[in-house]
């Protein structure tokens, strides 16, 4: 959407009062990575929106991960960082330094951003106010010599297991914008990394928020002729996983997406990191900047349907 125009600020303006009185008073999740997360203009707009977001009296909850940051830490240090199946390993020897740019640095630079654009944020850890229990991330893989399945020790990776809830009912009924870094313990108060975007589903899913957003690299889903698909149901995105136009990396992301809408969520998105105000634009208009899968069964003809008005 080009805001050059009087025209199209008219209509952005029109659109946005209608989503506001909609999503005044629901809980809004977003996840925030990738190569946003060592762009301060990037950081900065997406504060800006999130304290217009919030003013509006929509509980945003702001979930993020290292991004590109991890690469530049570890390449700093004599520590190595191996990979198994996609995820980064987390050892004794990196779990420190990785809590500590997560919890410390990326969190408190979004913490910063959010306060100077005007709004209030909080930085949590999921260990703040026991948060996030998690449990070690268990995965297996088959060899490709011997065909037979062997365990995979991610070592301190983890996975979200419980979300204490009483913390977020305490921020909803505030101004508060709590920024959160995915880092748990679990029973036995060991330290836990987990992956951002199964934090912020899992966050989403418990306090049954009305919209879970991820901010990815890629963008929303795109059919085989490379168009950008705007609005499908759960049905459709399921079978939509078994499209040959889909990597790894866009099938987890929309693995996040269709868990999180099994759990009772309303709708989740998927919008490109690259789109400025991307957020407002996927939220506050219906000319949409990434994918909406909206919470249904039922199957519908995408171009003659407003999912915003469907009930």
């Amino acid at each position: 959407m080009d805001f050059k125009t009087t025209n199209t600020k008219g209509k952005f303006l029109s659109d946005a009062v209608s989503c506001i009185r909609k999503f005044s008073g629901e809980t809004v999740v977003i996840k925030y990575g990738g190569s946003g997360l060592v762009d301060m203009e990037r950081i900065k707009t997406l504060a800006h929106d999130l304290v217009l977001l919030k003013s509006c009296g929509i509980d945003v909850i702001l979930v993020h991960g290292a991004g590109e940051n991890t690469y530049k830490i570890f390449d700093g240090s004599n520590i190595k960082i191996d990979f198994e199946e996609g995820c980064a390993v987390t050892t004794k020897d990196n779990l420190e330094l990785t809590e500590m740019l997560l919890s410390g640095h990326i969190n408190k630079k979004l913490v910063l951003e959010i306060c100077k654009a005007g709004g209030v944020a909080l930085g949590f850890s999921g260990k703040d106010a026991s948060m996030i229990t998690a449990k070690k991330m268990r995965k297996t893989k088959r060899e490709t010599d011997s065909n037979i399945e062997k365990i995979v020790d991610f070592g301190y990776l983890g996975v979200p297991f419980k979300i204490n809830t009483e913390i977020f009912e305490i921020m909803n009924e505030s101004p508060v914008i709590p920024v959160i870094s995915p880092v748990g313990f679990d029973s036995h108060y060991n330290t836990y990394i987990m992956n951002a975007d199964d934090v912020a589903s899992a966050i989403a899913s418990t306090l049954n928020a009305n919209r879970l957003i991820l901010i990815t690299e890629s963008g929303g889903l795109k059919d085989e002729s490379g168009n950008l698909i705007k609005a499908m149901t759960k049905c459709e995105a399921t079978t939509f996983k078994k499209s040959k136009v889909l990597n790894k990396f866009i099938l987890q992301k929309l693995d996040t997406c269709l868990c999180a809408l099994q759990n009772g969520v309303y709708a989740t998105h998927l919008i490109s990191a690259h789109q400025e105000h991307g957020v407002l634009l996927e939220m506050l208009t219906k000319d949409r900047s990434g994918t909406m899968i909206y919470n249904t069964d039922n199957v519908f003809n995408s171009e003659n349907i407003d999912f915003d008005d469907y009930e």
